[in-house]
């Protein structure tokens, strides 16, 4: 798979944000189901070049999802799967290390309201002092934009040549 070159932005957020409450469907699974991970990462990354965990062997995706510093919280949209994330805790730091809607969802309002969620959720864990997550060039255009108008500020950028 050809992968055109991309700006990775790199975000964090040094303070709890004041978000509203959304009443959203959600399942939440730690340690995170191979299977499931490989599909909905598949489906979800489908137009965005999402590749890397799609390249790992069995015993390096079994690896990533059974840390048990991981969990998968899946957005369910009238009674089926819609979107997820994935908050990765590492001691004060929570990285929301996937986030993303599936293509039939997308434009209904739902990114903005799931977003909340997932900050609000990684804000809950347990000695949380900052929360991070990062982009690129490749992800939907709205990504940058919805990312920092609930709150995260750039740290870094970085870029990354296309790969054949």
């Amino acid at each position: 798979m050809r992968i055109p070159a991309t700006t990775i932005t790199y975000l964090e957020m040094n303070m709890r944000p004041s978000l509203p409450h959304h009443e959203l469907e959600t399942l939440i699974a730690c340690p995170i189901p191979t299977s499931y991970f490989r599909s909905i990462y598949a489906e979800t990354g489908r137009h965005y070049y999402w590749h890397e965990r799609l390249d790992d062997s069995e015993e390096e995706l079994h690896q990533y999802c059974s840390d048990d510093n991981k969990r998968i919280y899946t957005l369910v949209h009238m009674g089926a799967p819609a979107g997820f994330f994935v908050l990765h805790d590492q001691n004060s730091i929570v990285d929301i290390a996937y986030f993303g809607l599936l293509t039939d969802v997308i434009g209904g309002g739902l990114g903005s309201k799931w977003l909340d969620h997932a900050i609000s959720e990684a804000w809950k864990t347990q000695g949380c002092k900052k929360v991070t997550v990062n982009t690129c060039t490749l992800d939907h255009r709205r990504a940058l934009p919805l990312y920092l108008s609930k709150g995260f500020e750039i740290t870094h950028t970085e870029e990354c040549p296309a790969i054949y």
